[in-house]
């Protein structure tokens, strides 16, 4: 019976510690998505500065991407929500002599 017991609580303990790091993981993307990201319409900014100023950088955007892509590979984020992403990124393209840059404004 003790030998039941302790086999049903290291099995316990192993999922537990298993699955953690991924809930982790995921609690921290969703909590991330709630405080920074924006959106405007068909766009979404990662915001950079305050709650009441809100404002978006190309450093903070690109991560923003790469963090909502990995996420979407995890099954917790859509295209839709990456696609928004992109929408703010190529709206804020900087334009050179009426050339379109890769450059964000």
């Amino acid at each position: 019976m003790v030998a039941l017991v302790f086999v049903v609580y290291a099995a316990t303990m192993l999922v537990v510690r298993l699955n953690n790091p991924i809930h982790l993981q995921k609690t921290v993307y969703q909590q991330w998505k709630q405080d920074y990201l924006v959106t405007r319409g068909q766009a979404t900014f990662v915001n950079a500065g305050t709650t009441k100023h809100p404002a978006g950088l190309s450093e903070a955007q690109g991560y923003g991407m790469m963090i909502t892509a990995v996420a979407g590979q995890r099954g917790w984020a859509s295209q839709k929500e990456f696609d928004r992403l992109l929408n703010y990124y190529l709206s804020e393209r900087d334009v050179v002599n009426n050339k379109q840059t890769a450059l964000m404004k």
